[in-house]
């Protein structure tokens, strides 16, 4: 049930990343399509790559509480620019 939950969830990530791309850069959306391709896969394959090295150095267990760590991360490190970024441009 959780996974079918976290699929629905995140089945829309890259839609919603693409569309968001797309409206912001107006004139280039060519570009934009093909900068996202471009970064969005190889940071798949590096998940998967170092969810094996998790696996096969620590544990089974240790795939997901890495990703759970690296999630927090990136949680902190969005809530501590939030304040200081407007619109891309540093206060």
């Amino acid at each position: 049930m959780l996974l079918l939950v976290r699929g629905l969830a995140y089945g829309g990530v890259s839609a919603s990343l693409q569309g968001w791309m797309i409206t912001s850069a107006q004139a280039g959306t060519e570009a934009a399509s093909s900068l996202m391709v471009a970064r969005f896969n190889p940071v798949i394959a590096a998940g998967a790559l170092l969810g094996g090295l998790a696996v096969d150095g620590i544990s089974a267990p240790a795939a997901p509480l890495s990703g759970v760590a690296l999630m927090l991360l990136a949680a902190a490190a969005v809530w501590g620019t939030s304040g200081r970024l407007r619109d891309g441009i540093p206060n």
